[in-house]
């Protein structure tokens, strides 16, 4: 096997992946993990959640992890990918 067929499938497993990360809202994560897993990178891509969903509050959308919403200033929680509200301050 030489480097440029190495490199072809590397490059056509990134660009995979990035299409199918563009469709979950999450297009470098998609390349990364399609260059380095494959079509496992692929499956994980698509059974995780997506990269963004909108506030439980105000309805704007919120990027993944995102820790306060832009529009309406809330604090979020998240579990399994989803907001579930304002964090408790203790």
């Amino acid at each position: 096997m030489d480097w440029f067929s190495v490199f072809f499938s590397l490059a056509v497993f990134g660009a995979c992946g990035w299409l199918l990360g563009r469709y979950k809202e999450r297009p470098l994560a998609g390349a990364v993990l399609g260059v380095l897993l494959g079509p496992i990178g692929w499956l994980i891509l698509l059974l995780g959640p997506r990269g963004t969903t909108p506030c439980p509050y105000c309805g704007a959308t919120l990027t993944l992890w995102q820790a306060r919403c832009g529009a309406c200033g809330a604090s979020m929680t998240w579990i399994r990918g989803k907001p579930l509200g304002p964090r408790r301050s203790e």
